[in-house]
């Protein structure tokens, strides 16, 4: 017998440049999947965008705008918001007043809990069941509505999240 009949002749090249493209495919397969399964990070709850407290830096009441603090001969006036989460979609927002009028000192607090809603230009607005109250943040600012004055003009805080 011949050494040929023995030891057959294969294509040992064929076979390993298919063991490497199998290999090579094997490869790239997984990485693909490895990047599919990366993690993201969750989506914060809507509430959890909003909670903080905010440096309020203008009140308005109809047509006029007061810079706060606001300090004006024997008047002084200031405010602040604080806002917790209550649960995904509620916030407790509790609003601080100090006010001065000659020597009379007015210290006041309201709390409001509130239902938010989120649109789609990313602004959400804080609501009371029947919308008597509400806030709306957008971006890092709030304004909140909080009530009409004598004259029916509706009065609001403008302030900025602190950081």
């Amino acid at each position: 017998m011949t050494n040929q009949k023995l030891f057959p002749r294969t294509n040992t090249t064929s076979k390993t440049s298919s063991c490497w493209r199998h290999f090579s495919w094997g490869i790239i397969s997984f990485l693909i999947l490895l990047s599919n399964c990366s993690k993201k990070e969750p989506e914060p709850d809507i509430s959890d965008k909003v909670t903080g407290d905010y440096l309020l830096n203008e009140f308005q009441s109809g047509t006029v705008t007061y810079g706060l603090p606001y300090k004006k001969d024997t008047t002084e006036f200031n405010a602040s918001i604080s806002v917790s989460k209550i649960s995904v979609d509620k916030i407790k927002l509790v609003i601080k007043t100090n006010s001065r009028i000659g020597s009379r000192l007015s210290r006041d607090s309201t709390d409001w809990s509130l239902t938010l809603k989120a649109f789609s230009n990313n602004d959400i607005e804080a609501a009371t069941f029947l919308g008597d109250s509400r806030a709306i943040f957008s971006g890092n600012k709030i304004k909140c509505y909080f009530g009409v004055n004598d004259a029916g003009d509706l009065g609001y805080l403008i302030g900025i999240k602190k950081q």
